[in-house]
């Protein structure tokens, strides 16, 4: 919270091998994120703040974010659809939810 805070560009990433590669655990540890003390301040991540470390922040680290990270008219974009609205769910709720499909490239490569 304190680097976003400051503007800082956050990259999330799922292939941490102590976790599991799941963005959805991610984003929800994000939001959900608890303080160590009562002194710690509060770290956690908003829903749109999370979606973006995956999204626009990662194709900010890469320098692409004029080319992906966005959904937008000529831009590049991987979708991935869900079992429910993320938006409308409770943040203890994100990590219940599946992948229904994921398409790349303008194809479906999952799902369906």
């Amino acid at each position: 919270r304190t680097l976003r805070d400051a503007g800082a560009h956050l990259s999330f990433a799922s292939d941490w091998p102590v976790s599991p590669v799941d963005p959805l655990l991610s984003i929800q540890a994000a939001m959900t994120r608890e303080k160590l003390s009562s002194a710690c301040p509060d770290h956690r991540q908003t829903l749109m703040e999370s979606l973006a470390g995956y999204t626009v922040d990662n194709a900010y680290a890469e320098f692409r974010e004029t080319v992906k990270g966005r959904l937008a008219p000529g831009l590049l974009a991987d979708v991935t659809v869900l079992s429910g609205d993320i938006e409308a769910a409770p943040a203890e709720a994100v990590r219940e939810m599946t992948v229904r499909a994921t398409v790349m490239d303008g194809r479906v490569v999952y799902g369906g």
